[in-house]
């Protein structure tokens, strides 16, 4: 199960809320990169996370996050991807199911 959290602070100064905006920006964009490169055809092949993360420490990719915020971000980016497909796969099988032609609407 997912879950968002907002966590409020009272009193934060401006650098540390700039640093927080800055790091969340940088996940953002990792998440985007993930769910380019492996959210399509070309990530079908990849079973796990940890091919596409040993990859990236072997180019030596360089992220202005911390390597658990980056890893974090690349692990659970890829577990939506997946549940995405799994999510697919049981809508094909429901409707084939359906017979009646005015249910088909999922």
């Amino acid at each position: 199960m997912k879950a968002t959290r907002i966590i409020k602070s009272k009193n934060m100064n401006q650098g540390k809320y700039e640093q927080l905006e800055m790091q969340a920006k940088q996940l953002g964009k990792i998440r985007s990169v993930v769910w380019h490169d492996f959210g399509s055809i070309n990530g079908v092949s990849i079973k796990g996370d940890r091919k596409i993360r040993d990859q990236w420490l072997k180019e030596k990719r360089q992220f202005k996050v911390s390597a658990n915020a980056w890893k974090e971000t690349l692990r659970d980016s890829f577990a939506d991807i997946k549940a995405y497909r799994e999510s697919a796969k049981v809508r094909k099988v429901i409707y084939k199911q359906i017979t009646d032609g005015n249910e088909k609407t999922l």
